[in-house]
């Protein structure tokens, strides 16, 4: 049954609940209200529940664990709250499970950990708290894991590392702490990797170099310390690094310029010193730069002025000395540049 894209208001009607062979219930982006009935639990062959995008409150019901063939459940961006109830392990037929964009409490309950089919966990966008459950690591089959936006506390779990078809992990923006664990490495599938906006502790893990396929690795708005591993300079798919507002020290390494598909380039607001590398000269794609508020020596390297693609670029607020290069005039794309301080 497909009701979507359509102005149904209301509530879901619990007559739904009588039509035991139905497969496929979609009612997602309407204006849907009240709560999820109960009796769609009788839908005993449903493989495809999607109900997200509309004004539904309440918790989400027991009843849907009894859905033993469903493969996706979509019941992202509502209103809905309370708990996700342990009963949504029974489904272990299912391949995606999107809770995101709503107000559940409470926390991620080990029964998920069950579900060893699912591809996709998206809880983003919630109330939710407690440690992320050791259990997770078992959904081998997982490539999506968004836990992003909530109140998780505890540290990242080294059985996160034993995930090997992920290639999408969200954790940022939560209340999470201790280091990075080395095992992350093992994520040789990982494409985007988001720690972000955490308590994060401890030193960049060498091990993140041999995330060979990352694009996107935001570390950024932590308390990391140490310096950054020269080892991330073998990320050559990497297009965007966000390491700012840390406790980084040190210099920056010459193996950075190696990151040539690289176009953002943010280790800003950290306790970096030593002078700027010539070698970032080589990164060509680059379209945002912005080393300011550190420690920085030195002269700007005259290399910068072959980045022609750069719009942005910051450098303000460190120790830098002797003239301004005139090769920076090669910049014809440039449209902030801030040297000040």
């Amino acid at each position: 049954m497909e009701l979507s894209y359509n102005q149904f208001i209301d509530s879901i009607s619990i007559t739904l609940g009588d039509l035991t062979e139905l497969k496929f219930l979609y009612l997602y982006s309407n204006q849907l209200s009240g709560l999820i009935p109960s009796e769609l639990g009788n839908l005993k062959n449903l493989t495809h529940l999607e109900l997200s995008h509309n004004q539904l409150t309440g918790s989400i019901s027991i009843t849907l664990g009894d859905l033993t063939e469903l493969k996706f459940l979509y019941l992202h961006s509502n209103q809905l709250s309370g708990p996700i109830p342990s009963e949504l392990g029974n489904l272990k037929n299912l391949t995606d499970l999107e809770l995101s964009n709503n107000q559940l409490s409470g926390s991620i309950p080990i029964t998920l950990g069950d579900l060893t089919e699912l591809k996709f966990l998206y809880l983003y966008s919630n109330q939710l708290s407690g440690p992320i459950p050791s259990e997770l690591g078992n959904l081998k089959n997982l490539t999506g894991l968004d836990l992003s936006d909530n109140q998780l506390s505890g540290s990242i779990l080294i059985t996160l590392g034993d995930l090997p078809e992920l290639k999408f992990l969200y954790l940022d923006s939560n209340q999470l702490s201790g280091p990075i664990p080395s095992e992350l490495g093992n994520l040789k599938n990982l494409t985007h990797l988001e720690l972000s906006h955490n308590q994060l502790t401890g030193s960049i893990s060498i091990t993140l170099g041999d995330l060979t396929e990352l694009k996107f690795l935001y570390l950024h708005s932590n308390q990391l310390s140490g310096p950054i591993p020269s080892e991330l300079g073998n990320l050559k798919n990497l297009t965007d690094l966000a390491l700012y507002s840390n406790q980084l020290i040190g210099s920056i390494p010459i193996t950075l310029g190696d990151l040539t598909e690289l176009k953002i380039l943010y280790i800003y607001s950290n306790q970096l010193s030593g002078p700027i590398p010539s070698e970032l000269g080589n990164l060509k794609n680059l379209t945002h730069m912005e080393l300011s508020h550190n420690q920085l020596i030195g002269s700007i390297s005259i290399t910068l002025g072959d980045l022609t693609e750069l719009k942005f670029l910051y450098l303000y607020s460190n120790q830098l000395s002797g003239p301004i290069p005139s090769e920076l005039g090669n910049l014809k794309n440039l449209t902030h540049m801030e040297l000040s301080q």
